[in-house]
Parts: C-alpha cells; structure tokens; sequence
C-alpha cells in the first residue's frame, strides 16, 4: 500500500488535478461558508497530513471503504454500511484507502459551528453527487450568483437534514440569519417547488428530478406536497402544464398553431385524459378553448 507524506491545501486545487506525490483527484468548491472537496483515489493508500489551522469536517463516502484516524479511534467507513463520520479539528490527519476505487466528499465546516466531537452514521445521501453536478454547473455558467446560492443552500440543507436524521445533529451559525437557507425549509415548500416548476415546464421531468430540486426523498416531497397543496408533486406539474397551455392558447400569437404543436413543448400529451382534465379545470375542452375568444382588455 503507497504512502504520502503531505496533501497539499485543498482551497489551491481549481477543477480536477492531482495533488502532491500520490494519485489524488480533488475538486474544490465553495459551498456556503463551507468548502465541499471531492476526492477519488483510484487505488489502496495511505495518506497522512498536517493541518495548520485545524477545522472539523464531514466525511461521506459514495464508493469504496477508507479508514479515517484524525487523533481519535480510526473510523471504518464503506459506502454500503457506515458512510459518514464527523472528524474534529486536529492538526494530524490520516486516511487508509482500503478498498478502491474509493470515492469520497469531505464537507469542511466553518469553526463556528455546532456539532458532535466526533462519530459515524449510516445516511442516505443518494442525492448529493446530482446536486453537486448542478453546482458545478452554475459555477461555471457566468452571472449565475443567484443561482448558485440558491443551489449551494439546498444541497447544503439536504445534507444537514439527512445527518440530522441518522442523530448527527449539525447547525450552521450563520444559517439562523441566512434568508437562502430560511427559504429551503419545508414550510415553503410548495412555493418553491411551483416556482421551480414554472421554469422547467418544457423539460421532461420525473419524481427523482423533483426531488432533487427540493432536496429531500422522493417519499418526503410526496408526503410534504400532498400536506401544502393536497397533490402529489407529478400532479401539481401537470396542472401547471395545462394552465400554461391554457395562457397559450389564448395567445393571439398562437392563433393559427395546431393544438398538438402547442402541447408537445409542454410535454403534455395529446390524450383523452388530457382533455378530460383540461375541461375539468377550465370548463371547456383545449380545442374549444383556442377558438375561444379572447375578453378585451
């Protein structure tokens, strides 16, 4: 099994590229007020590092197992059993790859936070890598500051409510006055996901994707969506599809487009059951509706 001697600083690495002697790959990034590291050890070793300003940190592991020691008990994690731990703050790290390739996220948390001394859980993060791809995605797109912080808070978030749930309770002092991370709480959201929706309406979009967005299980987003809007999540999409046809086929500029080329965009389908349920919300079927008048304004 090789060994290294040093791991560069974490906060110097832009993209994927290999740090110090051995074959590391980290991908940086900044993730309200925390930093998110991903890193990918193709094979066994063991890597052993100073910190010089010693900073707690979660430890997730997605593929593999490593052993992680940072001045306490050596922790064995494996993706399919206990697949995170909170290391503390301590100057000595060391971390054995013991099954590869092993794949890991390592959230590095502000020293103002809340948290247990230290430990390991089993937690469903099923969501975290889809997330952290729409991260990096806005991060790359220019002018998206809004964005990202909206996405940063809500995988954050996830993260947070996940580890809570396994008992590794974590709070963010920052997060109290943070109106982002307010917005991401259940309580809006229903709010959230009709906004969400409403910019997505002509993607083809599924349960998991939904999820995602709103950083919870497919079973939660089904649970908290039939408590805020007594629908399923799928069944509030296509309600917004139909209203957003509705408003398109009275678009006197879409006065002489087939019903079908109007529909296909919304990835509405041009069936019995739409139209049952279209004339059940608006009282008249889609065709009758486009030759419907329009009121003056």
């Amino acid at each position: 099994m090789q060994r290294c001697s040093h791991l560069p600083a974490w906060a110097a690495a832009l993209g994927w590229e290999v740090l110090g002697d051995g074959p590391l790959k980290a991908r940086v990034q900044p993730l309200q007020g925390c930093w998110v590291v991903e890193e990918l050890y193709p094979r066994r070793l063991t890597y052993a590092w100073q910190e010089p300003n010693p900073q707690a940190s979660l430890l997730l592991v997605q593929h593999g197992r490593c052993i992680a020691e940072s001045g306490k008990a050596p922790l064995l994690l494996r993706a399919e059993g206990r697949n995170a731990a909170l290391l503390p703050p301590a100057a000595a790290h060391r971390l054995t790859v013991s099954q590869a390739p092993c794949r890991l996220v390592r959230l590095v948390l502000p020293a103002s936070a809340v948290h247990p001394t230290a430990g390991a859980w089993t937690a469903d993060l099923s969501l975290m890598l889809p997330m952290l791809r729409l991260l990096e995605q806005a991060l790359r797109h220019q002018g998206g500051e809004e964005r990202r912080g909206e996405l940063g808070a809500t995988l954050l978030g996830y993260l947070l409510h996940q580890l809570a749930a396994t008992g590794c309770a974590i709070t963010l002092a920052a997060a109290a006055n943070d109106p982002a991370a307010e917005s991401h709480t259940e309580g809006s959201l229903k709010t959230r996901l009709e906004h969400w929706l409403a910019e997505h309406l002509e993607n083809p979009l599924q349960l998991a994707d939904l999820a995602a967005a709103m950083a919870l299980s497919p079973r939660r987003l089904q649970e908290v969506c039939r408590q805020q809007a007594g629908c399923t999540p799928m069944e509030l999409l296509r309600r917004l599809r139909l209203e957003a046809l509705a408003a398109r086929l009275q678009d006197p500029s879409h006065q002489s487009a087939t019903l079908a080329s109007l529909m296909a965009p919304l990835q509405v389908p041009n069936s019995v059951a739409t139209r049952h349920t279209f004339a059940r919300l608006f009282g008249v079927s889609p065709a009758d509706y486009h030759r419907k008048p329009v009121a003056p304004r």
